[in-house]
């Protein structure tokens, strides 16, 4: 029980000192605090560190998402872009469009020229 007593004094005392100020005044305490700062400081780096990391993360996954979704419409217009580009679709598009083109039915000749 006398240990217990001992135990809750030196607790209340340990708060005591704590909130009176006692404590920061200690020898021991003011030797390490630049100790104590340079701790404060890496969990503050780290905590800055981790909003970073999941910052990017996010961006990165918005980033694919919109890679994911321009490559498909890029597959979707290249082919579209061959069908029309086919000699058939040309020639139906001429036709419709009223213009007097007619299809060479002779292969292309060389022209040299001296």
């Amino acid at each position: 029980m006398m240990a217990m007593q001992k135990k809750n004094k030196k607790g209340s005392s340990f708060i005591k000192r704590l909130i009176n100020g006692d404590l920061l005044r200690d020898k021991w305490v003011v030797d390490r605090i630049p100790f104590i700062v340079f701790v404060f400081s890496l969990g503050i780096i780290l905590i800055a560190n981790r909003y970073h990391s999941e910052r990017v993360l996010r961006e990165i996954v918005n980033l694919q998402d919109t890679v994911r979704d321009l490559r498909s419409e890029s597959i979707s217009i290249a082919a579209e872009l061959m069908n029309l580009s086919r000699p058939s679709e040309v020639a139906r598009k001429v036709k419709e469009s009223g213009l007097d083109l007619e299809e060479s039915t002779s292969p292309p000749r060389i022209l040299y020229v001296d």
